[in-house]
């Protein structure tokens, strides 16, 4: 629901996501490297699954949060919301269900995981800004202004967006 007074367009607390999303594009690179480097070629042919998995998460990291800031970015209406929404929760939770799977299937912990007095409070930390995140998006004034819930505004104009 569009409301006729109040904010509009990419700024506030829509830009800080936008922003946030595009630091973990770089995070996720930089974890790419600093992992790559310590295990040294040698490291990674005794244990091919282990770049296996640090390459596959660090490309599903890059690819989705690209897509989350291109499409929010681009596309002005409510699907944008919800498939940034959906995109958001599948990344909190892929670390932490691939893991489990690992370790189901027989497998040890991902070398980049946390101790185990660590794994609980983030997984709460992680969980929670998600939800923050969710409450905000479908609570706010400005992204209820910005996304309609009906039709789509062509980009090909954007003067305006960081209103």
């Amino acid at each position: 629901m569009a409301y006729s007074d109040g904010p509009r367009g990419i700024g506030g607390w829509t830009l800080v996501f936008l922003i946030s999303r595009g630091l973990a594009i770089c995070l996720a690179g930089l974890e790419f490297t600093n992992t790559y480097s310590i295990m040294r070629p040698s490291g990674w042919r005794s244990a091919p699954w282990l770049f296996a998995w640090l390459l596959g998460t660090t490309l599903m990291y890059v690819l989705a949060d690209g897509y989350i800031v291109w499409r929010f970015i681009r596309y002005r209406n409510w699907r944008t919301v919800q498939l940034g929404l959906t995109l958001l929760w599948l990344l909190t939770a892929s670390p932490w269900l691939l893991s489990l799977i690992r370790i189901l299937s027989g497998g040890v912990w991902p070398p980049f995981a946390y101790s185990n007095r660590l794994i609980v409070p983030s997984i709460i930390l992680q969980f929670g800004i998600t939800a923050l995140w969710t409450v905000y998006f479908l609570r706010s004034k400005r992204v209820a202004n910005t996304y309609f819930r009906y039709g789509e505004v062509d980009a090909d104009n954007l003067t305006g967006v960081f209103e």
